[in-house]
């Protein structure tokens, strides 16, 4: 066995805050919500970008018909789902 180690990080806030609201991450975000509305189908939109304080955030909504979808058949929660697994 080896000796253990101590380790102390100390997090930057406002360089994290900075991270979290880059147009890199605001990027990858817009992809993920582009794909999921992909797979869950044409009754889905993409809302976005908001900055609700901290970090960027997209939304993937259903019309009326998605609603349906949703409730039937659970469209919109596999894609997400499957879009998480992806990795």
């Amino acid at each position: 066995m080896g000796r253990q180690v101590r380790i102390q990080v100390e997090l930057n806030s406002d360089g994290i805050k900075a991270l979290l609201n880059s147009e890199g991450i605001e990027g990858a975000c817009r992809a993920a919500a582009d794909r999921i509305r992909s797979r869950a189908g044409a009754h889905y939109h993409v809302a976005g970008p908001y900055h609700p304080g901290s970090r960027v955030m997209f939304r993937v909504y259903p019309d009326d018909e998605g609603r349906v979808m949703e409730a039937r058949d659970k469209t919109l929660t596999s894609s997400v789902k499957a879009d998480r697994q992806r990795g």
